[in-house]
């Protein structure tokens, strides 16, 4: 859904995010959670310039300990 909420002040650091993410190809899906998501699935502003951003991350696979740690 963040996709395409790009009036969201939180789009251009989850986009340099997804850029990231996108190191380990396919194989993880990914989004903004807590505060953040919240305000971007209702539109109601309740974050702040100190508010951080929380990320939940799901392998498609299993990821071995060496490749978690790389990363």
């Amino acid at each position: 859904m963040w996709i395409n909420s790009p009036d969201s002040a939180w789009s251009e650091l989850l986009e340099q995010m997804n850029k990231i993410l996108l190191k380990w190809g396919h194989r993880l899906e990914w989004g903004p959670t807590g505060s953040v998501g919240f305000e971007i699935v209702t539109s109601h502003k309740v974050t702040t310039k100190q508010s951080d951003l929380d990320l939940i991350i799901k392998p498609k696979l299993p990821l071995s300990v060496e490749e978690a740690d790389n990363y």
